[in-house]
């Protein structure tokens, strides 16, 4: 008599290869992982110059081309805040103009944002990590001119620390106040 093949015996047979845990879920899984890691990665911009904090924001152009300035700096904690302005100008008698295109920022090698709005720009609820400024920008030469010159951008970036919302700082201010009233009771008793 040949032994009874039932689902849980053919289920164990294979391995657990057809349950839900088994190897389609898990196949499931890994494309649907590898999906959104490919989609979540882009690559930084390639930077023509890289500068370490937010001090001052600026370069200066002696020649037609498209240009990246990277500006490296790093945060801790969370709810930070950047924001910043930015303006090109030319030098006097220069042939060179000059269109800062987007500011872009990432964290690591991860694009988190890109402002095409340039002239001001902002990006919130930042986190702890290393991060880096990108300044797109293009110089350009009319078609006929040697591009004498300088063409220039500048201006300058803030840091804000996130505030508390007033409901929770009554909530701390009455929590300090509760503690310490119940001391006191219990001191005097």
């Amino acid at each position: 008599m040949r032994p009874r093949v039932t689902f849980a015996r053919a289920t164990k047979a294979l391995g657990g290869l057809l349950t839900t845990g088994g190897f389609f879920m898990k196949l499931k899984t890994l494309v649907a992982s590898i999906a959104l890691s490919l989609t979540g990665v882009s690559a930084m911009a390639a930077c023509t110059s890289t500068t370490a904090g937010l001090g001052s924001l600026g370069n200066s152009f002696n020649g037609a081309g498209t240009y990246t300035d990277c500006y490296t700096f790093s945060l801790s904690g969370s709810g930070n805040s950047l924001s910043g302005s930015l303006s090109g100008y030319t030098s006097f008698l220069s042939t060179l103009g000059i269109d800062v295109t987007a500011v872009s920022l990432y964290l690591g090698s991860t694009l988190l944002g890109s402002d095409t709005s340039t002239s001001d720009f902002s990006f919130g609820n930042l986190g702890g990590g290393g991060y880096t400024l990108a300044i797109s920008s293009t110089v350009t030469a009319p078609l006929l001119s040697l591009g004498v010159g300088t063409a220039s951008y500048g201006g300058s970036a803030t840091i804000a620390a996130p505030v508390p919302e007033p409901g929770a700082v009554a909530l701390t201010i009455a929590g300090i106040l509760g503690v310490g009233g119940f001391a006191w009771r219990r001191k005097t008793a």
